[in-house]
């Protein structure tokens, strides 16, 4: 009755229509909402869901993030809920609750790749890289063409000092995808771990070429300080030096 007068509404759709602007106090409608005998979970799923998709109500991301958690408290496996959260959760770093909601729609049947890859970069970004390898691995089994997996899988093998196999992977990004900058510096970094300084100085030189080649100072510049770390930026020739313009 208090909303009913506030925003002079006549009927149940008409509270319906305005209940979840943001700018109508949504944390006491939802309440009512919430408590009242006359609204089954079914109905306030529905409700929830067509204001989380109506961009006239809810454009702004915190709101979205308010409606999808109020989704997830009556229905936690609601597919729409934790899709938008597992990238809310990733984007701002709140890496355990992005595993949480990933994990909810893995189990519930959703095989896609890039629930695993988000899944798989939180694992990553909180040291479990056991777990993130395999989410990585799931994804490059039915996909053996997605270079960013092999990648991540690459780089999740070298944190754990497992250096033949993060080699391994980063060969099969580049095989992939033969001038990807990243993969190189990473496997020269890989080789050079795994005792391989030849194949390192090579990867590591064809690295800062192509960077060099696309004026990327501070991908230039990283590349350097691993040839320095690995010992092979003496190797390169007095002509190398003078084409990449290093001193």
């Amino acid at each position: 009755l208090i909303f009913q007068e506030k925003f002079n509404l006549k009927d149940e759709h008409s509270f319906e229509t305005v209940a979840f602007k943001p700018e109508n106090c949504p944390e006491a409608i939802y309440d009512f909402l919430a408590k009242s005998d006359q609204y089954e979970n079914d109905k306030k799923i529905n409700f929830l869901i067509t204001e989380f998709k109506d961009e006239r109500i809810c454009s702004d991301i915190e709101s979205k993030k308010i409606l999808a958690e109020r989704i997830q408290s009556i229905d936690k496996k609601n597919n729409d809920a934790n899709t938008w959260l597992v990238e809310y959760y990733f984007s701002n770093k709140n890496y355990s609750q992005a595993i949480s909601s990933s994990s909810i729609l893995i189990d519930g049947g959703d095989r896609s790749e890039k629930v695993f890859l988000n899944r798989g970069q939180s694992y990553r970004a909180l040291g479990q890289q056991e777990n993130a390898i395999n989410d990585f691995l799931s994804i490059v089994a039915t996909n053996e063409k997605n270079e960013e997996a092999f990648l991540l899988l690459g780089k999740s093998y070298g944190s754990l000092g497992r250096f033949d196999l993060s080699v391994a992977a980063f060969n099969r990004a580049l095989m992939l995808n033969p001038k990807n900058v990243d993969a190189l510096l990473f496997v020269g970094v890989a080789s050079a771990a795994n005792g391989n300084s030849d194949e390192s100085y090579g990867f590591l030189r064809q690295a800062l070429v192509l960077s060099k080649a696309r004026k990327n100072a501070q991908k230039s510049k990283i590349i350097i300080n691993a040839m320095h770390s690995t010992d092979t930026f003496s190797r390169l020739s007095t002509e190398d030096k003078n084409f990449l313009k290093l001193e």
